[in-house]
């Protein structure tokens, strides 16, 4: 194969314009994102201290913006940022490491903490990925603000009810981690 590993905060970027975007009219990626045969998305599953839960819209939404996109992501309203641009850089398949994972004041170690599922979650549509992950986890998905405008929005599904699951079931391997201190019930 022949492959060519780029890092999209030091690659000559192009902009996006965003239709109907929530908070954004445009964002600025990496070029190769808009070069690609078929996009692969691979997040770790992540509490977020910002966003409740970060994984495959997160990992869009922030990953292929520019370095000097994410502070306005940020400030313009994390949640609806991720999503406008999850709306035009959709992939076309989407893996979540869920192998060891980060629970509690996440994103990052420390002040987040590491925990072992030994999971592998993927599938095409990311919003019903996170929709699985979250409730693996023990979050509502439509409690993760990102993932119920994606609902509402029809950019995918958080219903967790409308989506088949393949192999383990939900149940059987269902793992309740700790929140951010953020987002306590």
């Amino acid at each position: 194969w022949d492959l060519e590993l780029v890092d999209l905060n030091n690659y000559d970027s192009v902009v996006l314009e965003i239709p109907n975007g929530l908070v954004l009219e445009y964002v600025r990626v990496g070029r190769a994102v808009t070069q690609l045969d078929v996009l692969i998305n691979v997040p770790v599953l992540k509490t977020h201290k910002q966003t409740l839960l970060s994984n495959c819209v997160k990992n869009i939404g922030v990953g292929v913006a520019c370095r000097e996109e994410k502070r306005r992501l940020h400030h313009l309203g994390i949640d609806e940022a991720l999503l406008d641009v999850f709306s035009v850089v959709k992939p076309d398949f989407n893996v979540v490491d869920a192998l060891v994972c980060i629970e509690g004041d996440g994103p990052n170690l420390p002040p987040g903490k590491s925990r072992s599922l030994g999971l592998i979650i993927a599938g095409k549509d990311g919003v019903a990925v996170d929709a699985v992950c979250a409730k693996l986890i023990g979050i509502d998905p439509f409690e993760v603000k990102h993932l119920a405008l994606a609902h509402d929005r029809g950019i995918g599904i958080a219903d967790i009810t409308q989506i088949e699951v393949i192999g383990e079931q939900l149940k059987d391997v269902e793992t309740i981690f700790e929140r951010p201190s953020t987002f306590t019930k």
